[in-house]
């Protein structure tokens, strides 16, 4: 929700968006949308799926810049962008 702020600064662009919350989805209507699960500093093997998802993902988008708010699944999408 935070990264809607950005969306004028979007346009143009073929914007995907990453999120935990399948509800999410209807605010982005007409972009590609996927969910991950969620993690936290305080258990560190939760990231494991969210880094797998974060390849498949990466791997199919081959994005040119990586955006986030900082919560920590979207780490793996960091590291791998």
């Amino acid at each position: 929700v935070q990264l809607l702020r950005l969306r004028d600064a979007l346009q143009g662009f073929d914007t995907v968006f990453v999120s935990m919350f399948d509800s999410y989805a209807p605010l982005v209507e007409g972009h590609r949308y996927y969910i991950v699960p969620d993690a936290h500093r305080f258990d560190l093997r939760a990231f494991i799926p969210v880094f797998w998802r974060a390849l498949k993902i990466m791997l199919k988008e081959r994005p040119k810049a990586v955006v986030t708010t900082g919560s920590a699944p979207m780490l793996s999408f960091i590291i791998l962008g």
